[in-house]
């Protein structure tokens, strides 16, 4: 049983961003990646029963989801290595394919392995969607919950979580016609920097990566869902999104109480709950595993201000 967890294991690795030693370089091109990955075929092929195969895939699903991920090349090379015909060369020289000549088991192991890897590509997917900021800012486990507050006599909002385990804060210019904030890690780096812009039908703020407003580090864009509005709705529109056609985050009101829903796009998926609590004067912030919690802070900076 240790051999088929270390598979298992073995495949996430693979499967996540640790792997890519040469960016040039194709899984199928790969060497060490081809010999890792026939090695797993080779311990799966001891194991046959259902039960096997669903510790297999316990494990594999566990270790893939505990991994940060930003893009799924590697999921979509691993699916097209365990679905390519390999070519092979018999006695004579003669070349054949898996398909003519491979073994019924380890048809059946590479087929159970492409679907292993394409439910778990489909729950990457939707990791990704709620990475904007960075993947360091990550949730990878449990629900997150924590307070967002205004600084007495100071025109900072202090970000606090449970236990003290997270700590940033929101910085604004008092000064500056556009709501100008920034999002600053505990050592004080930078994270984002938001606008608000002038003279916009839709009320538009910009949050830029870093600290500085160049177009060239512009994450998304935020606007009313409407010009005249009688419940707050606001759509999010990530950089690249220029057509603006679709949505790529939604933050609904949702409750007399002010409470905030985010979602991704047009479905019902919720990646963070903001609640105004009056008793605190502060925002209590449910953000859910696989989030970008800077990102949620970032949306929350931006309510504030309309809020107040």
């Amino acid at each position: 049983m240790s051999y088929l967890v270390e598979a298992a294991m073995r495949l996430a690795w693979l499967c996540s961003e640790s792997v890519c030693r040469n960016t040039d370089l194709t899984v199928v091109g790969d060497p060490e990646v081809m010999g890792d990955f026939n090695e797993i075929i080779q311990i799966l092929a001891d194991f046959k029963t259902d039960k096997d195969w669903l510790t297999f895939t316990d494990v594999f699903n566990r270790e893939a989801e505990s991994r940060g991920v930003e893009n799924l090349c590697r999921y979509d090379e691993l699916i097209d290595l365990a679905n390519q015909e390999i070519c092979r060369k018999d006695d004579a020289g003669k070349k054949f394919t898996r398909e003519e000549n491979s073994s019924e088991l380890e048809k059946g192991i590479r087929n159970q392995l492409m679907k292993i890897l394409i439910n778990q590509r489909k729950l990457q997917e939707k990791k990704i969607a709620a990475i904007v900021v960075s993947s360091k800012f990550i949730n990878l486990s449990d629900v997150m919950d924590v307070k967002i507050s205004k600084k007495f006599m100071r025109s900072e909002l202090t970000v606090m979580g449970i236990n003290n385990t997270l700590k940033m804060k929101v910085r604004s210019d008092k000064l500056s016609l556009r709501h100008r904030r920034t999002l600053f890690d505990e050592d004080d780096n930078p994270i984002v920097h938001i606008n608000k812009k002038l003279a916009t039908i839709h009320g538009r703020w910009q949050v830029f990566k870093g600290g500085t407003d160049d177009l060239e580090n512009l994450l998304y864009e935020v606007m009313k869902c409407n010009m005249i509005q009688f419940t707050n709705e606001y759509k999010v529109f990530l950089a690249g999104n220029t057509e603006e056609e679709k949505f790529d985050f939604l933050i609904k009101h949702v409750n007399r109480a002010g409470t905030y829903f985010v979602k991704i796009g047009d479905s019902d998926e919720i990646i963070a709950q903001i609640r105004w609590e009056s008793k605190i004067d502060a925002y209590g912030v449910t953000i859910y595993p696989f989030v970008d919690y800077a990102f949620v802070i970032s949306l929350i900076a931006i309510l504030y201000v309309i809020d107040n």
